[in-house]
């Protein structure tokens, strides 16, 4: 829970220096960072909000639209939707237990746990937030140095 935390932060990160070429998809046969950042939230908001939780859906992600097809979607609305779909998610993770983690969790029609689901989705956040960097480089932004420090997972190391 604590790494899945910490993938939420770098991506967060990566978003707060996107330039607007990498948002849109200026680039041919680049997604828009966009819309890779509305990927990115069905499944963590599908598995852990409303999956996990018992929360309803994310209405800021739903109103995004996202679709299949990599369109671009309106950047401000995809930052509010990704600060909703992450403050929600946020309560159930740090109440996660050893326990819990162990759960079961259908994944595809196929066997998993809720632990290998959070390492999944760890690795999907770390992974789109490396590529949407590298995106961003394309068009001269400065690498911000990845991964940043793991705040999260020193804390659950501490505790």
């Amino acid at each position: 829970a604590a790494m899945l935390r910490d993938g939420m932060v770098e991506m967060r990160r990566v978003m707060d220096v996107m330039p607007q070429p990498a948002v849109v998809g200026a680039m041919d046969r680049l997604n828009p960072v966009s819309h890779n950042v509305g990927h990115l939230l069905g499944r963590e908001d599908r598995l852990w909000n409303v999956g996990q939780a018992g929360l309803a859906p994310s209405e800021a992600l739903a109103a995004l639209e996202v679709t299949r097809d990599p369109a671009p979607l309106p950047w401000e609305p995809a930052q509010a939707a990704y600060r909703d779909v992450e403050q929600r998610i946020a309560p159930w993770l740090d109440a996660l237990d050893g326990p819990a983690a162990a759960k079961p969790m259908p994944w595809h029609n196929e066997p998993s746990s809720v632990g290998a689901q959070l390492a999944r989705s760890a690795t999907h956040f770390f992974a789109h937030a490396g590529e949407s960097m590298a995106h961003a480089s394309l068009y001269g932004t400065r690498d911000i140095g990845m991964p940043g420090d793991f705040a999260h997972v020193a804390a659950a190391l501490t505790d």
